[in-house]
């Protein structure tokens, strides 16, 4: 179908899987990770798009202080929603028009504002891979069994290895943690050792 706006959003998960497609939807964020079928393929489709911050882009130009914060705000919007941040622009339109000294101090400024979230850079593949195997796995059951020790049932598989968050709380506020979970296929028990929950 073409690309605009009178063409009805694709129905996918995780966030547009229940609603009726509708029109109109070009300047909305979009994020998509889920199997796509077509005609007798399969494929995954990823896909983010925070289309309402500057447009339906990052658009980057050659004022590095604007263009760093759409940057920041569409990465972390993304991050927030516990979806792939990716900064979405086109080359043609864009990047080459960029001076290489304005290209290279707003990446640099982006890197360093996104510094707390500890980000790993991957390729898009590499990206994809990830949010596939959280896709074909799942945590079917948790069970805190001491203060500091989780048991987790998985199920499904992972041919990379993921991480799943655990979310704590104290008066400091809420506080996440990133357990890291290895390759399995089919079920895997897992016994995780907390980090300090002393109060939270």
């Amino acid at each position: 179908l073409p690309y605009h706006a009178a063409t009805p959003w694709l129905v996918g998960k995780p966030f547009r899987c229940r609603e009726k497609p509708q029109s109109s939807w070009i300047t909305r964020p979009v994020y998509y990770a889920d199997f796509l079928k077509v005609a007798d393929r399969q494929f995954f489709n990823c896909l983010t798009e925070i289309r309402d911050d500057a447009g339906y882009e990052w658009a980057p130009d050659n004022d590095v202080q604007a263009t760093v914060g759409r940057g920041v705000r569409q990465l972390k919007r993304a991050l927030y929603s516990m979806a792939l941040p990716v900064l979405f622009t086109h080359e043609t339109d864009y990047i080459y028009r960029i001076q290489p000294e304005n290209w290279r101090a707003e990446l640099q400024a982006i890197s360093e504002e996104m510094r707390p979230f500890h980000p790993k850079f991957l390729t898009l593949d590499e990206a994809c891979e990830q949010v596939r195997a959280v896709y074909t796995s799942y945590i079917a059951s948790a069970q805190l069994v001491t203060k500091k020790k989780l048991l987790l049932q998985m199920e499904g598989a992972a041919d990379v290895p993921t991480t799943c968050t655990i979310f704590t709380e104290n008066e400091n506020g809420i506080h996440q943690h990133l357990i890291p979970i290895p390759v399995f296929s089919d079920k895997k028990r897992l016994k995780i050792v907390l980090p300090d929950l002393t109060d939270q």
